[in-house]
This record gives C-alpha cells, structure tokens and sequence, in this order.
C-alpha cells in the first residue's frame, strides 16, 4: 500500500503543521485552517504531487518553491488573506496552471516573474500594485488563458498566444483601447465583467477570430451592445456567440439572480 493519491484535509483549527510522506499522492487540497503557519513539512520530497490547493488559510504568510514538489503543474491559492509574497528561485519550472485569487495581502508578483510554461494565469488580488508591464507577460509563450481582476491591462503587454481573456472589476476604466487587442490574433473568447465605467470598444473591431463574447455588469456598454439597438452592434453582430449578463445579488443565501441577453449570430 502506497496510500492515496488526493488528500483533502479542511476544518482543522487545531492544526499548526503536519508532515506528509505519501509517496504516490498527486492531489492535495487544504482548506479553512485557520491556524495553519505553513505548507506541510517534506512536502517537497512528495514528487508525484501535481496539484496543491490551499484555501482560506489566514495563518500562511508566504509560499515557496523550496517547499514544494518540482512536479508540480497546478496551484491554486484562495482566499489565504496572510499571504503576503510568493517566493522562489527556480520559479515553478513545470508549473501550467497558476490561480491566486483573493490575497489581499499580496502587493507585487515576485521579482523574476511568472512561471514560464504557464498556460493558465488568474489573478485577482485587489491589493496589486505592480503595473502589469512589469510582469514579464509578454514572456509566456505558451499561455492561452488569463483572467485578471482589479488592475487595467496595459497595451502591448498580453502575449499574443492567448486564446481566452477575462478582465474583471476595474471600476476606472472606461474604454478597451486598440493597443490592449491588436496583436491577439488567436484570442476566441473575451470576457469583461463588472467594469461599471467602461463604455467603448476599440473602433478597429474585435481579435478576428473572437467567437465568444461576455459583457457581465458593465452597465454603459451593455446598452451600446443590444441586438439590433445599439451603436456597437454592427461591430459585435459577426461574434457566433454574444452574452450581456447583469448579476443582482440579494442576501447571501439566496440564489445569485442572473439576467441575461444572449444573441447568437450567423
């Protein structure tokens, strides 16, 4: 017996630290330790783990490579409101899939940059400072999804290989300019979700390839988008599939009610 190959562990307040040494284990989810201080013990000696994901841990202030298996293709990081820096000297090398979502605390990305094989990147810490030119984006060559919250792309900056973008809950910005589009040429789907100012698109047209397109919670472009209606139709009108969605949200324990236009074309 080589013992399992996911582990959740969640719930535990007592814990402090463990150790883990499952040798063949390729999942490992930890979630709402609250006195958790850090990653397990001789985690990096685990070299068949592929997936680590930590959530709503307040107690981890930092995560290292060092302490982390060299396989590791996927880490998602949520909600660990302590954290305050990512840390490492090689980087992630194999990692593919890189989630930080909801860590306040985290103001910069680390100094050499974002994995280089990375093929997925979310990020949404409303706390990020560091300006995305400074990001090295234009570096990940094989990076095909990325969502970003709180912070306006700049032009230029977006690899051209991307295939799928989510730009979300930038309360300033009130135009997607030409410059942030021009060179994504292979971009299919376009997502722009709760940018209440936001009111133009870039005159030139859409990526050319665009085949899905969600405007969720932007208030002044919905209005410009509507079917047959608005301004911006005749550009948008050859995208096979147009969503413009608005969210209402109520108590919290009730149902998210969603109201939706969807057009498809062609």
């Amino acid at each position: 017996m080589h013992g399992p190959t996911f582990l959740s562990i969640g719930n535990c307040d007592g814990l402090e630290s463990f150790s883990l040494s499952i040798s063949n284990l390729k999942e490992l989810h930890i979630s709402h330790c609250k006195n958790l201080k850090s990653v397990p013990n001789k985690m990096h000696d685990l070299t068949s783990l592929n997936g680590f994901y930590i959530s709503n841990c307040p107690g981890i202030k930092c995560i290292s490579d060092s302490g982390l298996p060299p396989n590791l293709t996927w880490l998602g990081i949520y909600g660990c409101v302590g954290i305050e820096s990512i840390l490492g000297s090689g980087l992630f090398p194999n990692l593919t899939d890189l989630e930080i979502v909801d860590c306040p605390g985290i103001e910069s990305i680390p100094d050499r940059g974002f994995p280089p094989n990375l093929r997925s990147l979310i990020i949404d810490c409303k706390n990020l400072k560091k300006p995305m030119q400074e990001w090295g984006l234009s570096n990940l060559t094989s990076l095909l999804s990325l969502k970003v919250y709180w912070i306006c792309p700049d032009p230029d900056v977006l690899p051209t290989s991307l295939t799928s973008l989510v730009v979300g809950t930038v309360e300033n910005m009130k135009s997607i300019t030409r410059g942030l589009l021009q060179n994504l040429n292979s971009l299919q789907d376009l997502t722009i979700e709760a940018c209440p100012k936001l009111q133009s698109l870039p005159k030139e047209g859409l990526p050319p390839l665009l085949e899905r397109l969600w405007i969720i919670n932007c208030p002044l472009l919905k209005q410009r988008c509507l079917e047959e209606k608005g301004d911006y139709w005749p550009l948008i009108a050859r995208i096979p599939y147009i969503v413009v969605q608005d969210y209402k949200s109520h108590t919290s324990s009730e149902t998210k009610q969603k109201l939706c236009l969807c057009f498809k074309t062609g």
